[in-house]
């Protein structure tokens, strides 16, 4: 019997020792009375893609989607240079929403994805935004619905790829357009 492709669809990577990151789980130290003790003893520990790709290495797994952790860190533009940092070293995860709002005017509800190599893709003027910051997300996979937010009267996609700052011909960079 052939093996099947696995995708996990739910993971956590969190640094205890990283000096910038919060968890929910708690931090070394810090007893939280609303855990069990065996969930606490884990969220004292580290957990990287590192860990993660070892304990998976028999089960076939070709993507994961990381759920955001860190959720009291002050900046959670940490954590998702974090995870592009782990993704650059081992390959997980695939993609980082990297914002998601609307804060940005005349774009209306804005998704950013942070991918390898210091690529960005943008999506804008969507209705509904399906991932949030933090996330981790993978090629195929639906991150909103288009829509007619922002400045824009009638429902439209405003799709950019930038390399760093550098918008780009998207044309150049995608199969088949």
């Amino acid at each position: 019997m052939a093996k099947l492709d696995f995708v996990d669809t739910h993971v956590h990577f969190y640094d205890m020792q990283h000096p910038e990151l919060f968890y929910w789980g708690g931090q070394p130290g810090v007893h939280r009375t609303d855990l069990d003790m065996q969930i606490q003893k884990l969220a004292e520990r580290n957990y990287i893609a590192e860990d993660y790709i070892a304990e998976t290495r028999n089960a076939n797994v070709t993507k994961a989607v990381h759920v955001q952790a860190a959720t009291g860190t002050k900046d959670p533009v940490k954590e998702t240079e974090w995870l592009q940092e782990a993704a650059d070293r081992t390959g997980f995860p695939h993609g980082i929403v990297a914002y998601a709002g609307n804060e940005l005017r005349g774009f209306g509800n804005l998704l950013l994805i942070k991918h390898a190599g210091g690529w960005v893709s943008a999506y804008a003027h969507n209705d509904t935004v399906l991932v949030k910051r933090g996330q981790k997300v993978d090629k195929g996979q639906k991150i909103a619905t288009v829509g007619s937010t922002g400045s824009v009267k009638s429902p439209q996609l405003h799709f950019e790829i930038r390399r760093g700052r550098i918008a780009k011909d998207p044309r150049k960079y995608l199969r088949g357009v």
